[in-house]
């Protein structure tokens, strides 16, 4: 009895505190492939910068989102194995082309991520 009770105090004060697991919600974000470090260095993004961020991304820099309310985000791999897999690669191969990528937003220690699960060229 004592157990239950015990377990039960500590799951109130992990919801009060807020330090339980939610589910992330599902989002839809619009912006530009950047190459991470090109970006941050020197603010290079654009048609203008496309050719050293394919060459950056493929050099292995990290891939970032610049969404169109100004917010960089890092792309992660989100959803199953193989569904981040894929929308990852085809993240990759979109540098400084304008998608839509779906996913769930994850903030850790100051930094925003962006655990994709799909991404698409947008329509022009």
């Amino acid at each position: 009895m004592r157990k239950i009770a015990l377990l039960g105090m500590t799951a109130a004060v992990l919801v009060s505190l807020g330090l339980y697991a939610t589910a992330a919600k599902e989002k839809t974000l619009t912006g530009e492939i950047v190459d991470t470090t090109c970006y941050l260095a020197k603010g290079s993004k654009g048609a203008e910068h496309k050719a050293c961020a394919e060459t950056c991304i493929k050099g292995g820099a990290p891939v970032g989102l610049l969404a169109t309310d100004g917010k960089l985000y890092l792309l992660i791999a989100g959803g199953e194995a193989d569904v981040g897999k894929k929308a990852m690669e085809a993240a990759k191969g979109l540098a400084a082309e304008t998608v839509t990528a779906k996913g769930t937003i994850v903030k850790r220690s100051g930094m925003n991520a962006f655990a994709v699960t799909d991404v698409a060229k947008k329509a022009k």
